[in-house]
């Protein structure tokens, strides 16, 4: 990749000399979508925010970009395949000049047609908008070459949120198993594509199967389903104190004070609550340490205004400095935490069991509550404690694997930014490249 030092300013930016300027009126010809035809098919059903059914037959056959004219007005979707653009849209018709597809739907991604665009109260994108809007016009060679490169980095970040999706599928079906047969060996899980399902199209998603290897160990029926034999049972209040957290007013926080922990640091994929932006209350706690967090510490979200969110768990860490936690939360602190591995017992507060349990038992009024009663209540399987400590370490190596796929993925994104605001300004150039 060479950089080059020949730039132009235009009218929309600094430009490399021997790029032109064009229009969307130059190079297409702009329709209106029509109105839903109500059938029954396969071809992609297309608004202002994208795909939201299949119909029998296509309004376009040839490659389009469809655009958002009304509700998410200035929205930009890509389409190689025949598609039906809807009323709340406009589609491209492109003649024989047309540039490269993805290149254009890069370069509007980019220079999104919105706020100047969109001039009534409820948003809605005018044709003459759409007509007059300009872009950057390489070579075609050119063009292909920068449509390459950033859809080579979009395939990746597309494989990575596949993987992730997996993987998160063979947590569900881990955990199923961990808390009915304990940490018994399983062969190898189907693969995604064996599920038949089709996550885009918003269809239900279920845990992958699992086929254990060897004897089926015995089971015994419980009130949170089947269990190994040997195991135990025992509410949590047998094994955990309980403890709401400070209330304070909203002027109280500030720069100053003492670190607080809050409802959004809760939810989280992994079974630790989130540290990195906690904020401070200025309250005095010097005869009041027993509302200072401690290592192990198990979170429960008390009120909620989602009910989904309600009961979530998650385990507080260490901390450089004293941490508090907001009235929003009750905290769980075990009696004995050599009896039961805070890990397991994070993992199992998340299971389908626990949480069906504790959203039966939540009230609902203007938000969502759970209390220490409902807590105390809720019935724990109780391995011994090795069997525990293997659930817990299997679990952490699926968050680990899911945790990497993560970052790989943010990393995927961010050279994605990158690269299109530098590519699309000529500031590296790839006319060179053989791509």
């Amino acid at each position: 990749m060479n950089n080059s030092n020949g730039f132009k300013m235009t009218e929309i930016g600094q430009l490399p000399e021997d790029w032109d300027i064009m229009s969307i009126k130059d190079v297409a010809e702009i329709k209106y979508g029509k109105a839903n035809p109500h059938t029954i098919g396969q071809v992609p059903l297309v608004g202002s925010s994208g795909i939201f059914g299949r119909v029998e037959k296509p309004l376009v056959d040839e490659p389009t970009l469809i655009i958002g004219r009304k509700g998410t007005a200035g929205s930009i979707h890509i389409f190689l395949i025949p598609s039906y653009p809807t009323d709340t849209t406009f589609y491209l018709l492109f003649d024989n000049n047309k540039p490269d597809l993805k290149f254009l739907f890069y370069w509007m991604s980019l220079n999104k047609l919105s706020g100047e665009h969109a001039k009534t109260t409820l948003p809605s994108l005018q044709k003459a908008d759409l007509e007059n809007y300009q872009f950057c016009y390489p070579t075609l060679p050119e063009q292909h070459k920068i449509a390459s490169v950033l859809s080579t980095i979009q395939e990746a970040k597309e494989k990575t949120e596949n993987v992730i999706w997996a993987t998160k599928e063979l947590k569900k079906s881990i955990m199923k198993h961990l808390f009915t047969y304990g940490p018994v060996p399983v062969k190898s899980p189907l693969s995604r594509g064996d599920l038949g399902v089709c996550q885009a199209e918003g269809k239900e998603t279920h845990p992958l199967p699992l086929l254990l290897e060897g004897r089926q160990p015995k089971l015994k029926e419980t009130e949170i389903g089947m269990i190994p034999e040997h195991w135990g049972m025992v509410r949590l209040g047998e094994i955990s104190e309980f403890k709401n957290g400070i209330n304070f007013s909203s002027n109280q926080k500030g720069v100053e004070g003492i670190l607080t922990l809050d409802v959004l640091n809760m939810y989280t994929e992994n079974i630790y609550a989130k540290l990195n932006n906690l904020y401070r209350v200025r309250i005095d706690l010097k005869n009041k340490s027993d509302y200072l967090l401690k290592e192990g510490d198990v979170l429960f979200v008390r009120s909620s205004l989602k009910r989904e969110g309600v009961g979530w768990a998650s385990l507080f860490k260490s901390y450089k400095e004293p941490v508090t936690f907001c009235g929003f939360i009750i905290r769980c602190r075990l009696k004995d935490a050599s009896k039961i591995e805070h890990r397991f017992l994070i993992s199992f507060l998340r299971s389908e069991a626990a949480r069906k349990e504790l959203l039966a038992g939540s009230e609902q009024v203007a938000i969502t509550n759970i209390n220490q009663g409902l807590l105390n209540r809720l019935t724990l399987p109780f391995p011994p404690y090795n069997e525990q400590v293997q659930i817990a370490e299997t679990l952490r190596a699926i968050d680990e694997k899911i945790e990497a796929e993560q970052n790989k993925k943010q990393a995927l994104d961010a050279l994605f930014k990158t690269l299109l605001s530098l590519l699309m300004t000529g500031k590296i150039r790839v006319k060179d490249l053989d791509i």
